[in-house]
């Protein structure tokens, strides 16, 4: 349902954010993490970087950066994704 909201450009802001904060709850999981990423998951977050909205950019940037900590498969699949 995140990813559906992310990629909806219908959605609000503040439906985003929601959705950015369900995913952010669940990727302590390492394996939800690399779930994520091969479901294609991340290609939302990627795109998020550059949202007009700061605090999307935000919850963005920590999401990425808290899937890829110890985590060598969210590393690789980030640095591929520039």
């Amino acid at each position: 349902m995140a990813i559906f909201i992310l990629e909806n450009q219908e959605s609000t802001v503040a439906d985003k954010v929601k959705a950015l904060h369900i995913i952010r709850e669940s990727i302590d999981d390492i394996d939800f993490a690399n779930s994520f990423v091969n479901a294609g998951g991340s290609v939302y977050l990627v795109q998020n970087l550059n949202h007009i909205d700061c605090e999307i950019r935000i919850l963005t940037a920590y999401i990425i950066a808290e899937m890829s900590q110890n985590n060598p498969v969210c590393q690789k699949h980030f640095v591929d994704a520039k």
